[in-house]
């Protein structure tokens, strides 16, 4: 029979267990987790039937009386494991227990029909049912998270009893499940949790000349992050050094095909000289150090790190080139407790960062559509431009206006050829540009719309490969989300100065349709000035006067005029550009995170559409920048429900 996983199932057998049987049953419990890892439901060993057995054996190893300390230190490991896989399989509280929040659909009119309300009972239901399982999703992750901080302090007691046991064997068992445990919680507000147990693995690892090199690097890699985000330069920069030190990777196909000297000289004497060729060809050097890091791949991300502890930790060297001068005033930056002081210290970094730039190397920004995109961004009228098929070149990069190119539905970077071999500089600027503009956006939203854009435009400029610079295309993706919402901030900027201007008066508001993301402003009129409620008044001197008292008295609303300008159209549709090439961006990584943070803000954006029902106003690109996201939650089988739900 199969054994039961319920410890109220298990009380007859509570019989004390033999002493010298308690270390035995601790190690058949670990076997039998091993043998889950690798199992499926429908072998002859199930998962779920391993893992109970796991627990089973648990439960009797620690009714053993005067276990000695090897069984004692076993059975915590078993413990620790069985912690961190606790809620894999179940959930944390019942689905009947989760709260919906309320219903947020109007109610239906008195006369609705019946075919109308079945509808709206329906699409209720669907809605409910998807947001009552991803509320107990997300309870379920937060308890999944809590278990395994628990499951590591755990283990750090066990790796302890390991080292005075002199437990080798363990000791390598119990850094590998630190690593596994502790993967989900490398997050920047969950970091501090497995700061304590990967140094104590890293440093056993190390003690005992463990083989598992590559684990040791990782190791030592994120104790340096943790390091560095406590501000301890001296410390991390050991251990970026330990982590390069380490002997992992892959050896050259070359060196692996050259003959050993017995075999040489089984064919001839290797010593005497071949014949000269009449041209040596010089192969040309790879910058990018691409061939290192496909033999090191981990190199990659611990060289940049340990590159810019060098130039923090060394005060007497003097950064050589722009981008190492720029990457150390990012630091200062980062460390500036003053708003004003870090934004004019982003500003010089900018400044560095576009004083590198080569005119001669880098082609100048896309001129397809800019007639037409400065002619409606310029456009302060409500009658549209007819631009006719001149070309206007584009700005230099560095100007806000650069980044109009990206901001397209076709700015997903497929048509692009991309290097393969970027030059170690151009990376970095890449990587500095990004930085820059998430900071700044982040912090200096009200003050650096101008520097993200041209910040944006810099990041989205060059094309990488994903096989090999898939970092550099998620930043891009971000960058795009970033490029989105600056636009929104120019809408809001532009239809209040609008109106300010028309009304000829600094409180002046723009009226809701100018601002309303995905409406028409010229579908829908803007609120009527008192001229217009005297002329309503003269027409209707008819009406009754029970019927003037109770009527609700009409603010007053400084906006002349009902026309918008086209302007306003042209940066929502900006919006949704930007919002759609970032989306299919990150559906060519495939990285379903991305794909669902940028469904989401276009969903967020535009929601209050469907809800208020102005299907009469829509901009024509609403919908399908709609359906292009449901169709890539699609694609990519997204876990969202609830928002594939409500795209539909």
């Amino acid at each position: 029979p199969v054994p039961s996983d319920n410890e109220e199932e298990e009380e007859p057998e509570k019989a004390t267990l033999a002493t010298e049987a308690a270390e035995g049953v601790a190690d058949a419990g670990r076997c039998a987790l091993r043998v889950a890892d690798f199992s499926d439901e429908g072998a002859d060993f199930s998962k779920s039937e391993c893992v109970a057995l796991a627990r089973r054996c648990a439960l009797r190893a620690g009714h053993a009386k005067d276990a000695p300390p090897h069984a004692r230190m076993k059975l915590d490991l078993l413990k620790c494991l069985l912690t961190a896989r606790e809620l894999d399989d179940q959930a944390c509280v019942p689905l009947a227990s989760v709260k919906s929040g309320g219903e947020k659909r109007k109610p239906l009119k008195e006369d609705a029909t019946a075919a109308q309300r079945e509808a709206a009972e329906a699409a209720d239901r669907k809605l409910e049912a998807a947001r009552r399982e991803k509320l107990r999703g997300r309870e379920v992750d937060a308890a999944r998270l809590a278990r395994r901080v628990e499951a590591l302090k755990l283990l750090d007691r066990t790796l302890l009893a390991a080292k005075r046991l002199d437990a080798a064997d363990v000791i390598e068992e119990g850094c590998v499940a630190a690593w596994n445990i502790g993967l989900p919680l490398l997050e920047p507000h969950l970091r501090k949790h497995v700061h304590r147990t990967f140094s104590l693995a890293s440093s056993l690892l190390e003690t005992y000349q463990s083989p598992l090199v590559e684990l040791r690097s990782k190791l030592h890699f994120e104790v340096a992050r943790c390091e560095l985000a406590m501000d301890y330069i001296a410390k991390a920069a050991a251990e970026v050094e330990k982590s390069l030190g380490t002997d992992y990777g892959a050896i050259d196909d070359e060196l692996v095909q050259k003959k050993l000297p017995e075999e040489a000289w089984e064919e001839g004497d290797p010593t005497e000289e071949a014949d000269e060729p009449d041209e040596v060809q010089v192969a040309d050097a790879d910058p990018s150090r691409e061939a290192h890091y496909q033999l090191r791949p981990l190199d990659r991300f611990v060289a940049p790190l340990g590159h810019r502890l060098e130039l923090r930790s060394n005060i007497y060297k003097e950064p050589d080139t722009i981008e190492d001068k720029a990457m150390l005033l990012m630091d200062h930056a980062l460390d500036a407790h003053d708003p004003r002081l870090q934004r004019r210290m982003l500003s010089q970094v900018a400044d560095l960062l576009l004083s590198a730039e080569d005119s001669s190397t880098e082609p100048p920004p896309p001129v397809v559509g800019w007639a037409a995109a400065f002619a409606e961004l310029a456009n302060d009228s409500s009658e549209m431009v007819d631009v006719e098929g001149e070309e206007v070149p584009g700005p230099a990069w560095g100007a806000p206006r650069s980044a109009l190119s990206y901001a397209s539905a076709e700015a997903d970077g497929s048509t692009e050829e991309p290097s393969q071999t970027p030059g170690e500089n151009k990376m970095k600027r890449a990587a500095l540009w990004a930085q820059l503009l998430q900071i700044a956006w982040e912090k200096h939203r009200a003050t650096s719309r101008e520097l993200c854009q041209q910040a944006a435009a810099l990041v989205l400029r060059d094309a990488w490969p994903l096989d090999t610079h898939r970092l550099y295309v998620i930043q891009q993706v971000e960058a795009q989300y970033a490029l989105a919402e600056s636009y929104v901030d120019e809408l809001t900027e532009v239809a209040t100065a609008t109106a300010r201007h028309a009304a000829d008066d600094k409180t002046a508001q723009a009226p809701p349709a100018w601002l309303a993301l995905g409406v028409d402003a010229n579908k829908v009129d803007a609120l009527k000035t008192d001229e217009d409620e005297e002329d309503d008044e003269d027409d209707d001197d008819e009406e009754e006067d029970e019927d003037e008292d109770d009527a609700p008295v009409k603010k007053k609303v400084s906006v002349v005029h009902r026309e918008a300008p086209q302007r306003l159209n042209a940066l929502k549709r900006l919006v949704l550009g930007a919002l759609i090439g970032g989306i299919k961006r990150a559906e060519r990584l495939g990285i379903d995170s991305l794909c669902r943070n940028g469904v989401a803000r276009l969903w967020n954006l535009h929601m209050h559409i469907l809800q208020s029902k102005q299907y009469d106003c829509l901009l024509e690109e609403v919908v399908g920048a709609l359906e292009q996201g449901r169709e890539v939650l699609e694609r990519i089988g997204s876990k969202d429900a609830l928002l594939g739900a409500q795209l539909s």
